[in-house]
């Protein structure tokens, strides 16, 4: 199914993987050695080689395996990258592209059209998978690819999407815009779906040209604020005010969910204690208007960016940096969170820590 070199020649077939050399400096029909490296066998797609090693869909699509060099034991191995998330890959993996800049982000495209993001950095042993659903009626991406460039300092990532559209089935080609970094303003960031951005230097209270979202209830941010919804009706909305620089497009909902954690050192487990969280420290960059929620009590936390002394006139302004949050909790022995963003607002959760009291059993 494919050839790549990695140090020696590596041959993906659907019943195992093979590697081809020579033992002078180059490959002869008198001078071969072909040795079968694994049995894992190759699914028919384009496997990703990025520095030492390739990754690639193992036979039955269930599976996405590394494969590289391992001295120890003089032979390339294959170690699974799905094993904590088995439950993604039902339906089987299609197609993988990968997006070095700016996070080693490899995104795979599943036989029923849905998304899945692995963020996979083997030097650091970073390995973690997300869903990506994108927004409107029946969609299912056809395909996708992996474009450099350099203007927008990272490489971009395009979709064939098709949406039902007004009742009709419709294909789009649609550009994943850069992550919101420091250098990009806010009212230049979109965080919505099939979106396009308008600017005037004069002031407007109607949008054309919204046809290819004809039916459809979007989201307008003005400068990066909210500005309301509105139903696309013969291609066009309008809205009470003027503006001048808003984007327009179909909202998602953006959110994750902690796993039961097991704080264990060599005396103690939280699995077989009674714990307490006090306290909250989240982590965040440029974020604005997220929502903490507890999923087995129910209470819900929102981060409120908006202060009664900021200009009415302006954008409010973005978290960033740590933010306590107290908590009042009783003795129990799970604490799960589900930390959501606001529709069409950015958000970036860089890191969460607790703090806890444990009273062992």
């Amino acid at each position: 199914f494919w050839l790549k070199s990695v140090k020696s020649l590596l041959i993906g077939t659907e019943l195992g993987e093979l590697r081809m050399y020579s033992a002078g400096t180059a490959i002869t029909p008198s001078d071969v050695v072909s040795n079968r490296e694994s049995s894992y066998g190759a699914h028919n797609a384009e496997p990703i080689v990025n520095d030492d090693n390739i990754v690639f869909i193992q036979r039955l699509q269930r599976t996405l395996r590394s494969l590289s060099y391992d001295y120890n034991q003089d032979a390339f191995v294959g170690p699974e990258l799905t094993i904590l998330a088995e439950g993604l890959t039902t339906g089987g993996l299609k197609k993988v592209v990968f997006q070095k800049e700016p996070n080693n982000t490899y995104w795979a495209l599943k036989e029923d059209g849905t998304l899945l993001t692995l963020t996979y950095d083997k030097s650091q042993d970073v390995i973690g998978w997300s869903k990506s659903a994108l927004a409107g009626e029946n969609i299912k991406v056809i395909d996708l690819t992996v474009l450099p460039s350099h203007d927008n300092g990272q490489d971009m990532v395009m979709f064939a999407v098709e949406r039902t559209i007004n009742g009709e089935t419709r294909r789009y080609l649609e550009l994943l815009t850069r992550n919101f970094i420091r250098d990009v303003a806010h009212k230049d960031a979109s965080f919505l779906d099939c979106s396009m951005h308008i600017t005037s230097d004069t002031p407007f209270d109607t949008i054309n040209g919204l046809d290819f979202l004809e039916g459809q209830s979007v989201r307008v941010m003005d400068e990066g604020s909210y500005l309301g919804d509105y139903v696309v009706t013969d291609g066009q909305i309008s809205f009470d005010v003027d503006c001048s620089d808003v984007i327009v497009g179909l909202p998602y909902p953006a959110y994750f969910e902690t796993l039961e954690r097991d704080l264990q050192d060599r005396q103690l487990s939280t699995k077989m204690s009674k714990l307490r969280v006090y306290k909250i420290h989240l982590y965040v960059d440029r974020t604005m208007g997220v929502s903490l929620y507890r999923l087995d009590h129910g209470s819900e936390t929102h981060l409120v960016t908006f202060s009664p002394t900021n200009n009415m006139d302006t954008t409010s302004e973005l978290l960033i940096g740590k933010v306590g949050i107290d908590v009042f909790s009783s003795w129990d022995c799970d604490y799960r969170l589900k930390i959501t963003s606001e529709e069409g607002m950015p958000c970036t959760i860089a890191g969460i820590i607790l703090g806890v009291e444990i009273n062992a059993i």
